[in-house]
């Protein structure tokens, strides 16, 4: 059994029945997001928050949003052999299905934290914790793969493509 561990800091990833469950808000003193239904940041697609940051750390929510709502997403990819590609994201893909989500704020050592649980087939398995504390200015995830089959070539992928025009909700070009 392959099982491996991987933790990434964001700074302010056949197809499986999904059931749907309301995404977990996550609200501290500095960053307003949630953790949605299929595992991603943000509420879903361009419904807020998607990742909203105060640098004034009072919860005062600007308009500005990261993630929403404009054309930005964050998702999570797995591959191997034998799955081929495979992911979810915020916008409008959904190819691991979600076998559960929890608010563990309190529960855990952080004050905002949600478990995220998912699996494709009987092939593997994946859980991802997202935490962060009120003061804290960046959202941390820590994302478990774990095979529940023979897999060869396993590799695992968390992107986040922001809005750097988040301002003026407008378009960006360079």
């Amino acid at each position: 059994m392959l099982k491996c561990k991987i933790a990434a800091a964001l700074v302010v990833a056949t197809f499986t029945a999904t059931a749907h469950a309301t995404p977990v808000v996550m609200e501290g003193d500095y960053v307003y997001t949630a953790v949605s239904d299929n595992g991603t940041l943000g509420y879903g697609g361009t419904t807020s928050p998607g990742i909203v940051h105060d640098a004034s750390g009072t919860g005062s929510w600007p308009i500005d949003d990261y993630l929403t709502p404009g054309t930005p997403f964050e998702g999570f990819y797995v591959s191997s052999n034998e799955t081929g590609i495979l992911g979810n994201n915020n916008d409008d893909l959904s190819s691991i299905g979600m076998t559960s989500i929890t608010d563990t704020s309190g529960i855990s050592a952080y004050d905002q934290s949600v478990n995220w649980q998912g699996a494709f087939n009987a092939l593997f398995a994946l859980e991802t914790d997202t935490y962060y504390n009120d003061g804290d200015e960046r959202i941390t995830m820590t994302t478990t793969l774990t095979a529940l089959a023979d897999l060869t070539a396993v590799s695992f992928l968390r992107v986040l493509d922001p809005d750097p025009d988040r301002i003026t909700h407008g378009s960006w070009s360079r």
